[in-house]
């Protein structure tokens, strides 16, 4: 009897274990495709000559980036989704400075 019931709870746990598992790759996955589109972004961005630059286009696909990744909500205390917001905000702040160079 004793058996079983252990059985029974191990099977119970790993179960428990396996859908914890799976919610936090299922998460990373999301993640990782909002970093994976900012990434070739921002290496397009940089590949592309400052006089062809859109500093317009840039700073919509960066808030686009953010929209995305907020309506994640539900991972907002995630680090891999902190750690990424930060990236992104990062890169928003320097906007600014490569809009006042191309100006000049």
């Amino acid at each position: 009897y004793k058996q079983i019931l252990l059985e029974l709870i191990f099977t119970i746990l790993i179960n428990e274990i396996h859908v914890q598992v799976e919610n936090v790759l299922k998460n990373a996955a999301q993640i990782y495709v909002i970093y994976a589109e900012f990434k070739t972004s921002v290496e397009k961005f940089s590949k592309t000559l400052w006089a062809e630059l859109d500093i317009q286009k840039i700073v919509s696909a960066t808030d686009e980036f953010l929209v995305r990744l907020r309506k994640m909500r539900n991972l907002k205390s995630d680090p891999t989704y902190i750690n990424l917001e930060a990236k992104i905000k990062a890169f928003q702040d320097s906007l600014p400075l490569i809009q006042v160079i191309l100006i000049l």
